[in-house]
This record gives C-alpha cells, structure tokens and sequence, in this order.
C-alpha cells in the first residue's frame, strides 16, 4: 500500500482541522476579554466539537484497527521508525482523553448547563458527578495539561514530516493524500453562515406571570444572555439560544421572591441554569416564523414550540409568549401538585431587541 484509504485520509483531515479549531477556541475563551454573549457562544462552539470529535475518534480508531494502512518507508533507522510509532500511538490516546476530560468538567460543573450539539441533540452529562468540585477541578487541570502536551505532539508529527521531506528526501505526505486536506480545508473556511445578532438588555426582558390563591402575579428574570444566528434567508444555519439566571427571578412579592429558590420550586443551588436552545426555525405562511426547540428547567428537557414576527428594522425587534405547565419541570410539584394555590399554567412574555454585530 502506498497510502491510507479514502475514510481514514478524510478522517485525518477532518479532525486534524478540527482540533485546530478547538484549541483555537481554548485559548480565545481562557485568554481574550470576551462579553458574557461571546463567552456563551464560544464555549457551546468548544462543548459541541468535541462532542463530535470524540465520537470521530472511535470512529477512526475503529477504521485504523479493521483496515490495512502503508507501511513506514524502509529508509528510515530503527530508532525513527520507533519515534514515530510512539507519537502516532499518543496522538491516538490525546484525542481520546481530550475530549473525555472536557466532557468530565463539565459533567461536573455546578452550573449544571447541559450540552446541545449545535443544537441537533442535547449530549448528557456523566451520571454522578453533578456539583463534584474535586472531580471538576482534575478535570479541569488534566484538561489544560492534555491540551498543551497536544500541541507538542502536534509538533512532533509535522516536524518529523518535514525531516523526512528536506533532509531524506523521502515524501510522505501522498500517504495521507495531500490533495483531501486542501478539499476539507475548502470546505470547512467557506460555509455560508447566518447573522450575529447582540440583545440590547435595557429593551429585552424575559417576563413570567400566572395566578396565586386567585390573585395574579407577575415577574421577570432579571440576568439572561442569548445567542442568536439568523438570517431569513437561510433559516437552516439559524439558531437561538437563551440561558437563564434563575436567581434572578423576582416579582415584587417578598414571599414569592423567597420561596422561588427553594427546592421545590426552582431549587437555584442545584439548577441556577435554564436553557433554550432552538432546533428548527420555518417560515409560516402569514410571514411569521415557528419556531422549534428544547427548553430545560431542573433538568427536565422538555420540547417547545411558538410562532413569532419580526421587525426587521433596525435594530430587530420581536415580541412573543408561551405557557408552559411548571408540573412537567417539577416546579413546586411537593407544595403543590395539584395547582390549588399556584396555577398550573405559567405564561412566559419575551421582549427582545437586537443588532447585528
């Protein structure tokens, strides 16, 4: 054999540029001064990769395992054929424990925010880890570690292909065909992709209302951040997502400010996080838009759907609302499960404005 086939060259290639992008992406979320928006986004970007580059390297591991691949060029000594066995083998066991490490930090993380992969499907978390800061902060550091170390390997594997190219005159690169990495090179730097939008917070709010003892309340989330990619015009790529603060809630009412966060309703030490996260956006008849997705309370996922207009004008102007039933996220379903005192029913009032960044 002269050189890979076709799946394993493609697979190289792809998750060669992927990792690329993911510790891109590492060092732009641990160094640069982001936003809160920004900061969501590249980290759901980060979660979503190497969700799927851990389930490319079985994958691959799988192909390199079943198939036959070329052998190392008779050329080189013995203590190179040796090197470079070794990098290929760690390289292998990196892009294994990357990924796991990553999915392990967050898995036990406090904050509890779940894993949507580019909005497709919700990834879940490791049973039993949940708020586990010890395992958090090993997961964090192995993490880091492995990422750095990554690089070095990286380094070594390209340095050993140049070696071989300008001092043996030996070149290896048809082996793992050249001509595929500049075809997934265009593919991957060339996607058509939907407009950024940034949530004016003084014209946005988030607001909740329903009825207590036959008296109606109402109130609002006072800390939220959104993500927002759309286009009309390419509704496919178009995706929204929204976290929630909810500690934040408050209403005026100092009992209902006090007995929000507890256990039974939104037990906010466990759960301080609520996510949105859209999964199709189609264009209704009338000009308005439905929206898809997965709304998680006290994690609780649960599939949502609502129709919304837009005002196009700048900057982009929206209005909408949805009930939700709190009994199906186990809102006060102990002190309440019958709705006698707090109604079943819960209205959700979303204002939001926004500007294309």
């Amino acid at each position: 054999m002269k050189r890979y086939n076709w799946a394993a060259i493609t697979l190289h290639w792809v998750m060669a540029l992927s990792f690329f992008a993911q510790l891109t992406l590492g060092f732009v979320m641990t160094m640069a001064t982001l936003n809160k928006v920004q900061e969501f986004q590249i980290y759901q970007w980060h979660k979503s990769l190497g969700v799927l580059l851990l389930l490319a390297f079985f994958l691959r591991f799988a192909i390199r395992l079943f198939t036959q691949h070329p052998a190392l060029p008779t050329t080189l000594a013995p203590w190179e054929k040796w090197l470079a066995d070794a990098v290929h083998k760690a390289l292998y066991l990196w892009m294994l424990l990357l990924p796991l490490t990553g999915w392990l930090m967050v898995s036990s993380s406090p904050l509890g925010l779940p894993t949507f992969v580019f909005g497709w499907f919700e990834w879940p978390h490791i049973p039993g880890v949940t708020g586990n800061l010890a395992v958090e902060n090993f997961a964090k550091v192995s993490h880091t570690w492995l990422a750095y170390s990554f690089i070095v390997l990286i380094g070594l594997h390209i340095a050993g292909t140049f070696k071989h190219l300008i001092i043996d005159k030996v070149n290896i690169l048809p082996r793992m065909g050249i001509g595929r990495m500049l075809i997934v090179l265009c593919l991957t730097i060339t996607p058509v992709m939907a407009a950024d939008y940034k949530v004016d917070p003084v014209s946005s709010k988030i607001e909740f209302s329903g009825v207590n003892s036959g008296t109606p309340f109402k109130g609002t989330f006072e800390k939220w951040d959104a993500i927002i990619h759309f286009d009309p015009k390419d509704l496919q790529e178009s995706k929204i997502s929204v976290v929630i603060d909810m500690a934040s809630a408050k209403t005026g009412n100092a009992m209902y400010d006090g007995t929000l966060p507890s256990i039974d309703w939104f037990d906010v030490k466990t759960y301080p996080k609520a996510q949105f996260e859209s999964q199709t956006i189609v264009k209704n008849d009338d000009g308005s838009y439905l929206m898809q997705g997965t709304l998680k309370i006290r994690e609780k996922s649960i599939p949502v759907k609502f129709s919304f207009s837009l005002d196009l004008s700048t900057p982009v102007k929206t209005v909408f609302s949805i009930t939700l039933d709190r009994l199906a996220f186990d809102i006060g379903k102990v002190s309440d499960a019958k709705g006698d005192y707090v109604s079943k029913e819960i209205k959700i009032d979303v204002t939001l404005s926004a500007s294309k960044l």
